[in-house]
């Protein structure tokens, strides 16, 4: 069986007929032939054994009366037929009475002297001649035994005959159940394997748009129709394929292009030229303003020498919003329209007059597509795609596409209005900032010198009474007052520069310890206050280029904010040499901070905690991470809630090639 699977179909094929057809054929043959052989065989011994009896019975008297004579001639009568050798008379006994041989008999066929007599006719068979024993019985009295031998080169002779006649049989047998194979192949196989080459030329060359002859009516045909149907199906699945990535492509180009900039009359230019690639000869977008006027800020032609047409299209025709231009409809409806087909009947109902027909036939314009850029239920434009192909008509699956196209451009469009708008919001808030700020700062330099002055001018109490300490007392938190206020305007001030570049640091060569146990110093008061201490471990001195009050301040900023978060507790303050670097730790026993505030309190006005139990603008980290980094520097938290806060910062000590800014 392994071995037939392994055959080819021809191979099949001669196997199948060999085995249903020759063997069967070949067999029968042969049975027929034998039995033919037989009946020859019975029809021979059943001619000579009468012979044999009719011999016998004249041989009775001869036997009876012993004449020998008689009985040769009757002997010799029979040995006149071809196929009797010899014929010999035997007495009761067996012994040989009389015989007569052909003079043609072979000196190897003796006749015997004396025989068994047998008591019933009987046959003796040889490999060239039969020997036939026929009792001579007269009247219930047996005289002797008479022998016939007879030549079987007749039935040889046939035996000879049929063998050819049989081999001849079988070998048109074979011709023909080889022909009959072949013709079958030529049937079966031929168109088989000429499917196998179409279907390896279709794999090599991937041309899914050929097909197999299908004129057949039998299975082959039906074969070759199915597999004209599955070239069909892949052949429809492939530009399936080909669209859906054509379309992929153009969303992917097109959101880039939006991507860019948000310059949007710029990337609508750049979305024009995209589609006029591959999705339309002619494409336009007008946008409309708050008043409903309509503004055309992109126009492209596939055709570079048509793209003056587009603009004596809009510089002739100028759409508004009552027009029945196709962009001015939509704009209306806020739904897309599809023109399949322009005939000059559609094109007479969108345009403005004679002129704008003409100038709508200049184009080719054959299809069109209107669908209204729209985001969030505004409608900021509309997008108008043309084509002019004499055989391409757009459909309800390119209206779809045109309005995918359509939000992407309304998205950017959003995107664009609403930057503008944080910008505006941006600007005129650091514009209030600085101003603030500066406007603050005169009266702040007013309130100092007054305390200073107030504190000089106050009168002498002898012996240091109580209302005496107590107005020294309210003039100092007055002054306190005035220098927290005027660090809150300095940050302001500080926010100003950092978004205008104009942060410029000075550096010099700084012993960081030094300015640590400044700033320690000058926390004292707020320090005793807040039941705080601090425990300084420092290496001294630890000396880099750096801005010194620039770092004081970020010093000043980190112990506020351990102050501020964790009062009634100890800060460690720890500076270090790390790496050829300066490190400088600010570690505080307070609330902590959440692993999503880590990164937010160095932004701008960002705070952990409400401002409502802890104070300040949410500027002092923002600030200190901005002067770091322009010393080259990082600065980094760690921190869990309820379990304190470390801050680490690390800056090169080594003098850098000018003073940075930011």
């Amino acid at each position: 069986m392994t071995i037939l699977r392994a055959l080819s179909i021809r191979g099949k094929l001669l196997a199948i007929l060999f085995v249903g057809v020759a063997m069967p054929m070949s067999t029968g043959l042969a049975w027929i032939t034998l039995q033919e052989v037989r009946a020859l065989r019975r029809e021979l011994v059943t001619t000579n054994s009468l012979l044999a009896y009719v011999a016998g019975q004249y041989s009775a008297a001869e036997l009876a009366f012993d004449n020998k004579e008689e009985s040769e001639e009757t002997l010799r009568a029979l040995t006149r037929l071809d196929q009797v050798v010899f014929a010999a008379l035997y007495d009761s006994q067996g012994q040989l009475f009389s015989s007569y041989r052909k003079p043609s008999l072979a000196p190897g066929d003796t006749i015997p002297g004396q025989i068994a007599p047998p008591l019933e006719p009987n046959v003796e068979d040889a490999a060239d001649h039969i020997d036939i024993y026929q009792p001579v019985v007269y009247n219930d009295v047996r005289y002797g035994t008479i022998q016939l031998r007879v030549s079987t080169d007749s039935l040889q002779d046939r035996i000879k005959a049929y063998r050819w006649s049989v081999s001849l049989a079988a070998l048109g047998l074979i011709a023909f159940v080889v022909g009959f194979a072949f013709a079958l192949e030529l049937t079966i196989t031929r168109p088989l394997l000429s499917l196998a080459e179409l279907a390896r030329r279709i794999t090599k060359r991937e041309d899914y748009s050929v097909r197999a002859t299908a004129s057949r009516g039998d299975e082959i045909g039906t074969l070759s129709e199915a597999f004209n149907a599955m070239l069909s199906e892949i052949e429809k699945r492939q530009h399936e394929a080909r669209e859906a990535a054509r379309i992929q492509h153009l969303l992917a180009s097109v959101s880039g292009a939006l991507a860019e900039s948000l310059d949007y009359p710029l990337t609508l230019s750049r979305v024009v030229r995209l589609l006029v690639q591959s999705f339309a000869d002619f494409c336009v977008i007008d946008l409309v303003d708050e008043e409903r006027r309509i503004h055309r800020v992109a126009a492209a032609h596939a055709d570079p020498e048509k793209e003056g047409v587009l603009r004596e299209l809009y510089e002739c025709i100028k759409p508004t919003w009552d027009s029945p231009l196709p962009a001015a409809q939509v704009l209306r409806s806020g739904e897309p329209l599809l023109l399949p087909e322009v005939t000059d009947a559609v094109a007479q109902a969108h345009v403005l007059g004679a002129e704008h027909l003409r100038l709508i036939q200049r184009l080719g314009t054959r299809s069109v597509i209107a669908v209204p850029l729209v985001s969030h239920g505004k409608i900021f434009g509309a997008l108008t795609l043309a084509c002019a192909h004499p055989t391409r008509r757009y459909g309800p699956e390119d209206v779809n596409l045109a309005q995918e196209l359509a939000r992407r451009c309304a998205i950017a469009l959003e995107n664009a209005r609403l930057y503008r708008e944080a910008q505006e919001g941006i600007r005129i808030r650091e514009e209030f900032l600085s101003v603030a700020a500066h406007e603050l700062r005169t009266p702040l330099t007013a309130l100092h010198l007054t305390t200073q002055r107030l504190q000089r001018l106050a009168p002498p109490v002898p012996g240091g009474g109580g209302e005496a300490n107590r107005f020294t007392a309210l003039i100092h938190a007055v002054e306190q007052q005035g220098k927290r206020l005027a660090n809150l305007v300095g940050s302001l001030l500080d926010v100003a520069r950092i978004d205008a570049g104009k942060l410029v640091l000075e550096p010099e060569e700084v012993d960081l310890v030094e300015v640590v146990r400044k700033v320690v110093d000058q926390f004292s008061d707020e320090l005793l206050k807040a039941g705080c201490t601090v425990r300084l471990a420092a290496e001294h001195p630890l000396i880099g280029w750096w801005d010194s009050s620039r770092l004081e301040q970020v010093v000043t900023n980190l112990l506020s904010n351990a102050l501020k978060y964790g009062a009634g507790k100890p800060i460690d303050v720890t500076v270090e040499a790390f790496n050829g670097a300066a490190r400088l730790i600010v570690h505080d026993h307070g609330i902590g901070i959440t692993e999503e505030d880590k990164e937010r309190i160095f932004a701008r006005f960002e705070r952990a905690v409400s401002v409502r139990h802890y104070g300040g603008l949410g500027l002092g980290l923002y600030i200190t991470r901005q002067i770091i980094s322009a010393h080259g520097g990082t600065i980094r938290v760690s921190s869990q809630p309820a379990a304190g806060a470390t801050f680490t910062v690390e800056l090169p000590r080594g003098p850098r090639e000018q003073a940075p800014s930011l």
